[in-house]
């Protein structure tokens, strides 16, 4: 209903839907702070021994690695071949031999098949659109994984009290809003120089921007997670040792929790690949996106065109998985020491 109103001009509608679902998430969280509580820590990295107990699944081992085999072939492995399968075929939904083509991948420009538009390997324009995703991806992750770090610090530390509760809850509120509406307001906000902020609208630096926002709770939560699970013990002893914020800070509290930084940046990374509704109304020619180029052609009836472009953000995502997974091995303390 928020998409229907703001395609046909009443933002006045749109927004007040929008609100509508804020209120519910709010009441939402607030029920749920009052029934939680303040969380306790669950401690896992501390300055005393601890050993880790393995628990053997014995017989059941077998029926559960099948079962898990099972439903990632139905979940993953078919779908995905499945959607392969269709970018392979000339004419949709047919199935014979001679039907199988690699124009929608490699073919020339001018046939009058995806609107003489070429295959989308040779295609300039589906390059520029996956140069500006990952782009996108990187800037947020970094952004938000930073800014969730310190976060997760500042919650964790003054946790108990009103403030960290609220600072909390304030980090939360981007996820709960739709992200359509939350593309709309940044509209609003930039369409035109607002003080001492220029007119954004249009450009990159507004993806980036909006971006960070929206995916602010998801760091901010992978940070406070890391930062309960560091005994405040490590600290407690660098602080009598004469080490200062920063030092205990940069030395022992974020190589500890440097696999829930990797953590935060992994899952903005993965979710601003695929981010469709809250960039829709932000992206031009010239900042577009690969989810939002599968959307386009859909609409165009180029669908399988969008097909290959969805495998290619596929690939694309799993290669981005694999690389920063090499890199969020978990924490160091003798290298944040220097040692």
């Amino acid at each position: 209903m928020i998409r229907g109103s703001l395609a046909a001009g009443e933002k006045g509608d749109a927004f007040v839907l929008a609100i509508v679902l804020i209120l519910f998430a709010i009441v939402t969280i607030f029920i749920n702070q009052k029934l939680v509580g303040t969380r306790r820590s669950y401690e896992t990295i501390g300055g005393r021994g601890f050993v880790a107990q393995i628990s053997k699944l014995g017989k059941a081992k077998r029926i559960f690695q099948t079962a898990v085999i099972v439903f990632q072939v139905l979940v993953i492995a078919i779908p995905i071949g499945l959607l392969l399968w269709n970018t392979l075929m000339l004419v949709d939904g047919d199935y014979t031999l001679s039907n199988f083509t690699l124009i929608h991948w490699i073919g020339p420009a001018g046939t009058h098949f995806n609107n003489g538009e070429p295959g989308v390997l040779l295609n300039p324009k589906i390059w520029q659109t996956a140069k500006n995703t990952i782009k996108l991806a990187l800037y947020t992750a970094f952004f938000t994984a930073t800014l969730g770090v310190i976060l997760g610090y500042a919650i964790v530390k003054g946790r108990g009290t009103k403030l960290s509760k609220l600072v909390e809850q304030l980090a939360y509120i981007p996820y709960v809003i739709p992200g359509i509406a939350f593309g709309a307001v940044y509209i609003a906000m930039f369409a035109r120089k607002l003080g001492p902020f220029p007119a954004l609208y249009g450009t990159f630096a507004l993806l980036v921007l909006v971006s960070v926002a929206k995916h602010l709770p998801y760091s901010s939560r992978s940070g406070v997670s890391a930062m309960m699970q560091v005994g405040r013990e490590l600290e407690e002893a660098a602080h009598v040792a004469g080490a200062s914020a920063w030092r205990r800070f940069r030395s022992i509290i974020f190589p500890l929790t440097r696999a829930g930084f990797m953590s935060g940046f992994l899952l903005t990374f993965i979710t601003t690949m695929r981010e469709l509704s809250l960039v829709i109304l932000l992206v031009t020619p010239s900042t577009q996106l690969l989810a939002a180029q599968t959307m386009f052609y859909t609409e165009n009836g180029d669908a399988q065109m969008a097909n290959v472009v969805i495998l290619i953000l596929i690939s694309i995502t799993l290669l981005g998985n694999f690389i920063i997974g090499k890199f969020s091995r978990g924490g160091s303390l003798k290298k944040g020491l220097g040692m």
